[in-house]
């Protein structure tokens, strides 16, 4: 069975004085159209697409409104965006490492591994 939401972070695209910001490209805010025409099906009822760009994280929504209502959506990220500022905030006063599954080579271990691991480190 396919999932019905998907999330998919693209990463950081840069473009801040920390990489050398020579300026030739730019990410524009102006609103470009729609990516897929209304009559194609959607693969997925809930589509989140992640990019750090500039020194900002831009989220992008696709939602079927069959599913979702557009105050729905809004409620989704007001949340997101709180919780997200409260980890960043709380993580932020830390000094301690935090690894996370992605921060390894290893893909084969269990999260309760991963727990042990990070305690060691503390």
């Amino acid at each position: 069975a396919l999932p019905d939401i998907v999330f998919n972070y693209l990463g950081d695209f840069g473009g801040g004085e920390e990489d050398g910001g020579d300026g030739l490209f730019a990410f524009g805010s102006a609103y470009q159209g729609r990516e897929i025409a209304r009559e194609l099906k959607r693969d997925y009822i809930l589509e989140i697409t992640g990019i750090v760009a500039e020194g900002q994280m831009r989220l992008s929504i696709h939602y079927s409104t069959a599913q979702y209502h557009s105050a729905t959506i809004e409620g989704l990220l007001s949340s997101y965006r709180r919780n997200l500022e409260t980890l960043i905030n709380r993580l932020a006063t830390e000094e301690k490492t935090h690894l996370s599954p992605v921060d390894l080579t290893y893909k084969g271990l269990s999260v309760e591994q991963l727990q042990k691991i990070n305690k060691l480190l503390c």
